[in-house]
């Protein structure tokens, strides 16, 4: 990451924020770094979801699904919910 921010002139505290947001450090403090992991998500279960699940097992799939959803803040898995249905044993919102 440092190889491309540097020289496209980024300043050391700039690096340090990406390189923080895609560690997912403090995440749970983080709003930037939450909104991000949301947009991961959101975008794995719309776009990718489906594709995976043809090549998966189905308890491989409910696992994944599992993961991803507790890894969402509320907000994103109400945007979910538009596409997916939440696994039963978690929180809906």
């Amino acid at each position: 990451m440092t190889e491309i921010l540097r020289p496209a002139a980024f300043d050391e505290a700039s690096i340090e924020r990406v390189r923080a947001l895609i560690e997912k450090r403090d995440i749970a403090h983080d709003k930037a770094a939450q909104t991000l992991e949301d947009c991961a998500c959101l975008n794995f279960l719309e776009v990718e979801l489906e594709p995976f699940s043809a090549r998966h097992p189905p308890a491989q799939v409910a696992e994944i699904l599992r993961k991803t959803w507790l890894k969402m803040s509320p907000a994103a898995r109400q945007l979910a919910r538009d596409f997916v249905d939440p696994p039963a044993d978690l929180p809906s919102g």
